[in-house]
């Protein structure tokens, strides 16, 4: 079983907040409001379950892959029960069936907004 990790990004203070199963017991430094999620003032990303190149993996991660000699970049997001990648040039995979040796976390959607603007049509800010 993996292990059900969040962090969240805040904006005023620009930095990544990581979480571990305190968290679930107090939230009140993301909602004002301890243990009620409906207040949640950052957004939350979970954590994947997976690791690349000993880099732990959550939603809204960048990550770049070389396919076929072609290197692609894309997000890191949930939808419909999975984890995928939307690459900017393919299209989209299950993040379990990329090739992780060909593989790198090279940053995420907050921290990196200016640079990847153009990967963040279908992903929520």
């Amino acid at each position: 079983m993996r292990d059900i990790k969040f962090r969240a990004w805040d904006e005023e203070n620009k930095t990544m907040i990581q979480w571990h199963d305190t968290f679930f017991y107090d939230t009140s430094a993301v909602t004002r409001w301890s243990g009620d999620f409906s207040y949640i003032e950052m957004p939350l990303m979970q954590y994947t379950g997976i690791k690349i190149k000993g880099k732990e993996v959550y939603e809204g991660d960048i990550v770049s892959e070389i396919y076929d000699d072609i290197p692609d970049i894309g997000v890191v997001y949930f939808v419909d029960g999975m984890f995928k990648v939307n690459f900017k040039s393919s299209e989209d995979y299950a993040l379990s069936g990329c090739n992780l040796d060909q593989t790198e976390v090279i940053g995420n959607v907050y921290e990196n907004k200016d640079k990847y603007e153009e990967l963040y049509d279908f992903f929520i800010l």
